[in-house]
């Protein structure tokens, strides 16, 4: 199965995915580890980034390949990356879920502003979210929106459950 957790940076994917990741025991795949890997001094260019998302979803393929669950972590801005990811799930006959992070803007700027206090993966800061919340492309098609700033352990049982649920549909 592939996780693709998407949404604006600072919107609590990290936290969720990683959690979700270990839950479930799957392979856990972020995009900002990933840049790190490949670029000493990021630059942060378009270029850049095509090559980190194709990248990690090379890595997912062949993490579906051998068997195993992917939870992929990114903010997947751009339609044609969520679709890339999907297209591997598809391709591997495996199930798939889009999860989309979203918080309200005021509590975004209070996390980057702690998380900016303390070593992050992370170099994202607000206006980054300002520039990326302008070029997002809205998601489509059906997916599970998880509002990080409400109540988690509700939303996250309920996440669980629709996984279990395409598990038992795969069969």
């Amino acid at each position: 199965m592939l996780i693709l957790f998407c949404g604006l940076p600072g919107s609590g994917k990290t936290v969720l995915s990683k959690k979700l990741a270990n839950k479930i025991n799957s392979i856990y795949l972020n995009t900002d580890i990933v840049r790190k890997r490949l670029f000493e001094t990021p630059a942060y260019t378009n270029e850049e980034k095509d090559k980190i998302y194709s990248r990690m979803l090379d890595m997912a393929d062949f993490a579906l390949k051998q068997g195993k669950d992917v939870v992929l972590d990114g903010t997947f801005y751009k339609d044609s990356l969520r679709k890339s990811a999907v297209s591997i799930a598809k391709n591997n006959s495996e199930k798939y879920l889009i999860i989309e992070c979203i918080a309200h803007e005021k509590t975004v700027k209070v996390w980057m502003q702690k998380r900016a206090k303390k070593k992050s993966v992370s170099d994202a800061d607000f206006a980054v979210y300002e520039r990326l919340k302008k070029e997002y492309y809205p998601i489509k098609e059906k997916h599970f929106i998880f509002k990080t700033d409400k109540t988690f352990s509700t939303q996250f049982n309920k996440l669980l459950a629709e996984i279990k649920k395409l598990k038992v549909e795969k069969k």
